[in-house]
């Protein structure tokens, strides 16, 4: 199961380097994420999010998590308290 979790992390990096506005805009409060996007790994691992910073002509991943995480509390997003 490790091995196809990691595979399938690769393969939906590759995945967003190629169209790298595909995920949907994280609401963050944190000036260094601003602009941060999400994405799921895949279907069979729906619950694990990518974070990804996009630039013009790279992405940067910032963290891959289970959604099941105090998002909010990691990423100070907007609304938290």
């Amino acid at each position: 199961m490790g091995l196809q979790f990691l595979a399938e992390v690769y393969e939906t990096f590759s995945f967003l380097a190629s169209d790298r506005e595909i995920g949907w805009p994280c609401n963050v409060t944190h000036p260094q994420l601003m602009g941060a996007r999400t994405f799921r790994v895949s279907e069979c691992f729906e619950k694990y999010l990518i974070f990804y910073q996009p630039y013009q002509d790279r992405m940067e991943v910032l963290r891959v998590l289970h959604a099941s995480q105090d998002l909010d509390a990691l990423f100070g997003r907007q609304g938290a308290e």
